[in-house]
């Protein structure tokens, strides 16, 4: 990781796109934090910015969203209803959209009125001081050493558009300090850094050449539509928390093989297979005494077996099944010289008795 901060050192762009999400902080934990400081923050937020036009047309917009889902949930608010009761229904509506929802609310393409309530709500949060957004120290030194040198840096997502406020953003209230100050502007309304023609339309909003623009995310094929577009890319590992150690540390350990060394080998072999079955035949049996080789043979020549515990017992000998298979190869026969031969003879022996039979009745005529 220190190399790679140290190749964003040295490289010398004009500008530098920071993709927010893996770059800065890792997804699932702010996915976390969005969701517990909505349910948490939400009624003060709606008590403190209740009235502001900007607020009601999105509590409009969640609401006609909420009608879509009527069917699915039951917790619809209603326009006829006082300002208290409209703030209570919403409460619950966004409670259980958020723990029915599996989509990460972090950098999602659709900006939904969901989405954008739990973002203002959350950057509320971090305003009065009811959490902070974890930023690892090495990526916001790099952002320090960049803005000293001249560079202008965006941050292309979603989730850093202004609130109410207009000046609070995610990068206000981190562990690091405020970043926002090192930031020259967001690109989220329109972009996908999927496709190449983002970039180049960043290219022409900022009046700079594609090649002088240097991506710095962690997935590859935003890398690879960079690439495409003419641009510089860096492509760094994911920000790990402790959770994400510990899972790599187990993951590592599993490849290691848990057996003795000094196992013997199983012999896998059709060999291996027919000794097996000559030990388990040669064992005795416990009731009678007598090993199940020894009962097997005298069952089939029709000799009495005895037993230490049980009386004596005459077996019969097995039934021989050579006139049924003598029927089958009879009713199937098979293409081989001797059945030619013995059909041959047989053809031979029934001319001579019907050329017998013909010279009798002439010798009567």
């Amino acid at each position: 990781m220190t190399s790679q901060l140290y190749q964003v050192l040295c490289e010398r762009p004009e500008v530098i796109l920071y993709r927010f999400v893996d770059v800065f902080v890792t997804g699932g934990r702010l996915k976390f934090n969005y969701v517990t400081m909505t349910s948490e923050n939400l009624p003060n937020f709606l008590k403190e910015f209740w009235g502001e036009p900007e607020l009601m047309q999105l509590v409009d917009d969640v609401r006609e969203l909420s009608y879509d889902e009527h069917e699915t949930n039951w917790r619809v608010f209603k326009a006829c209803q006082n300002a208290e009761a409209i703030q209570g229904s919403l409460c619950l509506y966004m409670n259980w959209r958020m723990k029915r929802s599996q989509q990460a609310f972090l950098g999602n393409r659709t900006d939904s009125p969901d989405h954008r309530l739990i973002k203002w709500v959350t950057i509320y949060a971090l305003a009065i001081g009811n959490g902070s957004i974890t930023v690892h120290e090495p990526y916001a030194n790099a952002v320090k050493e960049r803005s000293r040198d001249g560079v202008r840096q965006f941050v292309l997502s979603r989730m850093l558009q202004s609130t109410i406020d207009y000046d609070r953003r995610l990068l206000s209230f981190t562990t690091q300090g405020d970043l926002s100050k090192y930031i020259d502007g967001y690109f989220y309304v329109g972009l996908s850094p999927d496709e190449t023609m983002s970039y180049t339309m960043i290219s022409k909003l900022l009046s700079v050449e594609t090649n002088q623009i240097m991506l710095v995310t962690t997935k590859l094929g935003e890398c690879e539509a960079a690439t495409k577009a003419g641009c510089m890319v860096i492509q760094v590992k994911r920000p790990q928390t402790p959770k994400d150690r510990t899972y790599q540390r187990v993951k590592d350990m599993s490849c290691i093989s848990l057996k003795p060394k000094n196992t013997p080998k199983v012999d896998r072999t059709k060999s291996g297979s027919r000794l097996k079955k000559s030990r388990s035949l040669n064992k005795v049996d416990p009731q009678r005494g007598v090993s199940l080789q020894s009962m097997k043979a005298t069952q089939s020549s029709g000799q009495l077996v005895s037993g230490k515990n049980g009386p004596l017992t005459k077996t019969s000998p097995k039934k021989n099944n050579s006139s049924k298979t003598k029927v089958e190869s009879h009713n199937n026969p098979t293409p081989s010289g001797s059945n030619k031969n013995n059909n041959e003879k047989n053809q031979l022996k029934e001319n001579r008795k019907n050329t017998s039979k013909l010279d009798q009745r002439k010798i009567s005529k």
